[in-house]
């Protein structure tokens, strides 16, 4: 469970770090970042660990793909939400911001599993 909990971690401080990298674009960016934070801790851990759950579990890949695909689509309207309710900025404004910041995380993860 130690290794577990490491690469959790490991996985979530990434994110928080890739993240992060759209709030340079906004103003506010303290709030910003804030919040993404917040959103990063409390959706990141279950992401990961239901991620890894259906890779251990499924063997159909296409099937992985396409669960991986809608959860990552519920975390961007999770955190969208959460944008919204921290923030009280338009939902136009932290939907665009949870789909940018989630597509740049998402994709980094793609290309470093693709080596």
């Amino acid at each position: 469970m130690g290794i577990f909990l490491c690469i959790l971690v490991s996985l979530c401080l990434a994110t928080i770090l890739l993240e992060s990298i759209p709030v340079l674009f906004v103003r506010n960016k303290g709030a910003w970042l804030r919040a993404g934070v917040i959103c990063n801790v409390v959706t990141n851990p279950i992401l990961n660990l239901l991620m890894f759950l259906m890779t251990a579990y499924v063997q159909n890949d296409d099937l992985v793909t396409a669960a991986m695909l809608l959860l990552e689509g519920a975390v961007v309207l999770i955190e969208a939400c959460f944008y919204r309710k921290m923030l009280d900025k338009s939902r136009i404004s932290c939907f665009g911001f949870a789909l940018i910041a989630n597509a740049l995380s998402f994709g980094t993860g793609m290309f470093f599993f693709s080596l």
